[in-house]
């Protein structure tokens, strides 16, 4: 019993420095290029070094820290630029494989994606629909039966996912792309390559245009004169 409970009680409060962390990036309570030192942490949550690694661990993976040398890292520094410079690729990209999962989806593909809409729609955690949101775009993807295809996109959302995650922290924004996502869903059941293409290009137009503005409001905070 007593293996099992250190592990459990260990996990409880990384997931509690996990959250705290995400939400003082999200908010701009902690700037982009912010030092994020271990001992440091440790002492602010009052625990040990090993559950403050592990949250830094799972916040670089999700793209929102940046890990480097002397058990320090940094906050990710999101631009403008990079975000419209993947999403231009990404739009390219998502709309042929929309075309190609409208040509060729199967029953048991279009049951798939639409199980993953009915979990985003269900969810209320931003961190676990974000989650969702991916696997509901890579599933079309993969409709397309392209491997090249679907590993392309793949790394693009991984650049673009930190952003996503910016994005869903506005009022309503799960919600908008809930329903854009039915869109997509729709016009892929309906075999209509191209109003599949076009609505996949509008979702991600949309996304992009709402993160694009959401960082030029907050650029003065993060890059003060």
């Amino acid at each position: 019993m007593t293996s099992n409970v250190a592990p459990l009680g260990n996990r409880t409060v990384r997931a509690h420095v996990m959250d705290a962390l995400r939400s003082d990036i999200l908010s701009g309570r902690l700037p982009p290029g912010a030092r994020l030192v271990q001992a440091q942490l440790a002492k602010q949550f009052g625990t040990s070094l090993a559950p403050v690694r592990e949250a830094l661990y799972e916040l670089s993976a999700q793209g929102l820290v940046v890990l480097t040398q002397h058990h320090t890292a940094v906050v990710f520094k999101p631009t403008v630029e990079e975000l419209i410079h993947c999403y231009e690729v990404r739009i390219l990209l998502e709309e042929d494989a929309a075309r190609r999962a409208a040509d060729c989806a199967t029953p048991a593909d279009l049951e798939a994606a639409a199980l993953l809409l009915d979990a985003m729609e269900a969810s209320v955690d931003p961190n676990d629909w974000v989650g969702l949101n991916t696997q509901f775009h890579l599933a079309l993807c993969s409709v397309a039966r392209n491997p090249v295809l679907t590993d392309t996109i793949e790394r693009l959302r991984a650049l673009t996912e930190p952003y996503v995650r910016i994005y869903v922290t506005e009022s309503s924004a799960e919600r908008r792309a809930d329903r854009e996502h039915r869109e997509i869903l729709a016009a892929v059941v309906a075999g209509d390559r191209e109003l599949a293409a076009t609505t996949v290009r509008s979702h991600l137009e949309a996304t992009k245009e709402s993160v694009a503005r959401r960082l030029s409001q907050t650029q003065e905070q993060w890059n003060p004169k």
